[in-house]
């Protein structure tokens, strides 16, 4: 096996499909987020009205919340263990997870949606749960094209999911509820998926590796259900503390650091997708990561600050200026979170996957704490500063416990 330093460094062919891979996922995960910010969401805010809307923001992170913590990480497990699933020629065990996190998914959305909505009408709830399912098996099965390096498909995929949400929003015209836009998005999606990968076909049945590859999930898991709460923080916890208006106003004022937040996700994926197939890193490579994503960053951060205002006051010209006051430091909290995703998959694949657990615990312990005490004193602006606290928090734990892992490695 070629050294890790050597491999990023001397291996031109796969640097440069590596290379490739970052630049087709970043314009894969860009459609689908643009056609979300641009269209969609504003289109919504107009239809529904403030206090709705912040209802249906709040829903929709409630799905967005299950997906996560249900799908990656029977994506990243599938993802970390298929080698030696390969390797020991077994098939099993993922279909039988799947199953049980989608029984989890629907007793979730269910009751969720209850609490949240006062109406509850039984359509709505079907729907959720609808949605929430299908968007869950998508993102699941969809890690066969990372395993294969396949991210062409991922991009035609996102085409399709893309394609969807337009033609989803002019159905809303005649079935005048929300989660029909998603229901064709991601049922487009999830087709293409079904037509194209063999995953959804394995035995439900156990394999000697179903031990080893059930911790995995389940500490996955837990560090993605801490994760996802610190995400969802603000509308899932805000809405009953200080209502829709005011979520809808925090909010608007992320919208513009999501536009960074478009390079993380492809660069963690691309990253993990060929860390897995390497053996151990280097100290060193592990800095010139962290600096790269600094760069990244920072570029980030003043591009986002340049067109929030315009932005903002032509999507949300209702609450925007109220919204350009977080920017700041929204867009700071998204710079940090960029750095952490692409730093992090290398913690996944070389450091005790129980680091996950406890970073992510801290992280929630302490974003939970500084932003309810500073929304107390000083509003939204600040439960923006105790996030972006958390967040260097965050990044200062990763950066300590990798380096120091991988020292350890060294010798």
């Amino acid at each position: 096996m070629i050294p890790q330093n050597n491999f990023f460094f001397r291996n031109q062919k796969i640097l440069r499909k590596a290379g490739w891979d970052v630049c087709l996922n970043i314009v894969a995960n860009l459609m689908p987020v643009i056609c979300l910010q641009f269209i969609i969401q504003p289109s919504l805010a107009n239809l529904l009205g403030a206090e709705h809307n912040g209802l249906y923001l709040t829903i929709i992170s409630l799905v967005h919340f299950v997906v996560l913590i249900t799908s990656s990480p029977l994506n990243s497990t599938r993802l970390l263990m298929d080698g030696e699933y390969k390797e020991k020629k077994l098939s099993g065990d993922f279909n039988l997870f799947l199953v049980f996190f989608s029984i989890i998914n629907l007793f979730v959305i269910f009751s969720g949606n209850a609490f949240y909505n006062d109406k509850n009408l039984l359509l709505d709830n079907i729907l959720v749960c609808l949605l929430s399912s299908i968007w869950m098996v998508k993102d699941y099965l969809i890690v066969q094209y990372r395993i294969t390096l396949q991210y062409y498909q991922i991009f035609f995929n996102n085409i399709l999911i893309s394609s969807g949400f337009i033609v989803g929003l002019f159905c809303m015209t005649y079935f005048p509820h929300w989660q029909i836009i998603f229901i064709a998005g991601y049922g487009l999606g999830l087709s293409h998926v079904l037509l194209t990968t063999s995953l959804i076909t394995e035995p439900l049945t156990k394999t000697s590796l179903f031990p080893e590859a059930k911790k995995k999930l389940f500490s996955l898991a837990m560090a993605n259900i801490l994760n996802v709460i610190a995400i969802s923080f603000d509308r899932l916890f805000l809405y009953p503390i200080i209502g829709g208006t005011l979520v809808s106003v925090y909010y608007s004022s992320t919208v513009i650091s999501k536009i960074m937040t478009l390079l993380s996700a492809p660069l963690s994926n691309v990253c993990l997708s060929y860390a897995v197939k390497q053996d151990k890193i280097s100290p060193k490579l592990f800095n010139v990561v962290i600096v790269f994503s600094f760069m990244a960053g920072i570029i980030g951060y003043f591009i986002c600050l340049k067109i929030s205002g315009p932005l903002l006051h032509y999507l949300y010209p209702q609450w925007a200026v109220e919204s350009l006051r977080l920017v700041p430091v929204t867009v700071g909290v998204a710079m940090f979170e960029l750095i952490v995703t692409v730093v992090n998959p290398l913690l996944i694949r070389f450091c005790d996957i129980r680091w996950q657990i406890k970073i992510q615990a801290s992280y929630l312990l302490l974003y939970s704490l500084l932003s309810l005490i500073l929304l107390h004193f000083w509003g939204l602006f600040g439960f923006s500063i105790g996030v972006l606290f958390a967040s260097i928090f965050k990044f200062i734990i990763i950066y300590f416990v990798g380096i120091k892992s991988f020292r350890k490695a060294i010798f």
